[in-house]
This record gives structure tokens, C-alpha cells and sequence, in this order.
């Protein structure tokens, strides 16, 4: 059966920061799916929430998440923007 995962990253009561869709096939009873998040999306210090939620593939809706992780950001830095 073919599945997607996706993840979210949210302060609470707002949309999130990033946002990530992967498909993956379930070849076994135990299946280990790891995401790369190489840089965050500049973001303001607070509490965050990495929410995890999977779809059978084709289907249109989320659900409810299947596991909600918390994550506190104490330092954001600030995007550099140059003129060229």
C-alpha cells in the first residue's frame, strides 16, 4: 500500500512555518521514515509544534495528527537580504 507522511512546524494558533509531503511504500510490519530539514525558515523565538500525520495515498485529508512533538527555539537569527 502506498502512503504519504507529512509534517508541520506551528506556533500555536497560527499557520505553519514549514510545511513537508513525502510518499512511501510500506514494505514490512516496522517502518522508520526520517525527514532532512537542512535549515529552518527564519523564525521568532517561542514554543513550536512538529505535528506528524499520515494519509493512505490519493486520499485529500490529514486527519488528526499521530504525534505532536514539542519544540522550544531560544535564539532565531534574522534572514539577510542584499541587494544585487
Amino acid at each position: 500500500m502506498s502512503s504519504a507522511k507529512g509534517f508541520d512546524l506551528a506556533m500555536e494558533n497560527e499557520n505553519p512555518v514549514l510545511e513537508a509531503v513525502t510518499e512511501f511504500r510500506m514494505i514490512g510490519s516496522l517502518h522508520r521514515l526520517s525527514a532532512n530539514v537542512p535549515l529552518l525558515p527564519p523564525v521568532r523565538p517561542g514554543e513550536y509544534s512538529l505535528k506528524l500525520f499520515l494519509r493512505e495515498k490519493g486520499q485529500q485529508d490529514w486527519g488528526n495528527a499521530i504525534a505532536d512533538y514539542p519544540i522550544e527555539v531560544s535564539h532565531a537569527t534574522q534572514l539577510q537580504v542584499t541587494n544585487s
